[in-house]
């Protein structure tokens, strides 16, 4: 069997898709013995793909992406193929993995007609399911769980992705102000770290705040409570979904809450953090990949 990843649309700085080709497919071709091709555009992220998979570069950039869409000619040498939102494969079963709420009529549009030609739809959250209201099989994201302690974090606040405008990078600014506190920017838009030092970032905050206005997942609040760390969230359902009781919840803009919770995220229990990592051990790549070899 031969398994395609359209990894064609992975920036330079991949977020969480391009975490979950990388940790799911390898293992997915283990348990169904199927040789792995990563379909890569011209200036696709190095490094991306897994040392097990084929690498096979694609006439397209993944930076011009209207023409890629236009000129993209996906191989017809596989059994399966798999992407993240479109397109799905004229001839080939096709499975298509949704991340995020959806964006603009137009962009919804084109990819419920691609989830209609799918064979099968993947949804990396219930939230998710539910936003764009198909038939998907919910398989969340994993997580890694360091055993590690932190033994003496830093005194600095965390925020990740400030380059992105649904982040709500300002709010974590204002609450770093109000507090007189460090507050460090990691990510798109400023200094993008390899996962395994974002993990080490992460474990190193004395809080970590995540102010999005909207999430599908919330990869990175998850990051923060696997690290055993703090934990401010906007509260979204997505947080909820995935992260439950062990964060400090605020209302999306509402920056009196953010200090308040962000106070009481500095004085966080060590049972609190243990609980945040024992709900974040609930995620693992292996379970996920199980249930789509499934």
């Amino acid at each position: 069997m031969r398994l395609l990843v359209n990894a064609t649309s992975y920036g330079q700085v991949p977020g969480g898709a391009g975490i979950r080709a990388a940790e799911l497919y390898p293992r997915l071709a283990e348990r169904l013995d199927a040789h792995l091709v990563f379909l890569m555009a011209e200036d696709g992220p190095s490094g991306l793909a897994p040392a097990s998979a084929e690498v096979r570069t694609l006439p397209v950039r993944q930076g011009q992406p209207l023409r890629r869409r236009l000129r993209l000619r996906l191989p017809e040498d596989g059994d399966l193929l798999f992407c993240d939102h479109y397109p799905a494969h004229p001839r080939i079963p096709t499975i298509l993995t949704l991340h995020d709420l959806g964006g603009g009529w137009l962009r919804r549009k084109a990819i419920r007609r691609e989830a209609s030609r799918a064979a099968a739809v993947v949804a990396v959250s219930e939230t998710v399911r539910r936003a764009w209201a198909v038939d998907a099989a919910v398989i969340p994201n994993g997580v890694f769980i360091s055993e590690a302690r932190v033994s003496q974090p830093g005194a600095h606040l965390l925020c990740c992705d400030p380059g992105l405008p649904h982040k709500g990078v300002e709010v974590a600014r204002r609450v770093a102000s109000e507090l007189g506190l460090e507050l460090r920017e990691v990510g798109r838009g400023v200094r993008w770290l390899p996962h395994a030092e974002l993990r080490a970032e992460l474990a190193s905050a004395a809080a970590v705040l995540c102010p999005s206005r909207e999430e599908g997942f919330g990869m990175i609040a998850l990051e923060a409570l696997a690290a055993g760390r703090p934990l401010v969230a906007s509260d979204l359902p997505a947080h909820r979904e995935v992260c439950g009781a062990a964060p400090f919840y605020a209302p999306v803009d509402r920056i009196d809450a953010w200090v308040e919770a962000t106070r009481n995220a500095l004085d966080a229990s060590a049972g609190r953090l243990d609980a945040g990592r024992q709900r974040a051990r609930r995620y693992t790549w292996d379970a996920a990949a199980d249930r789509l070899a499934e």
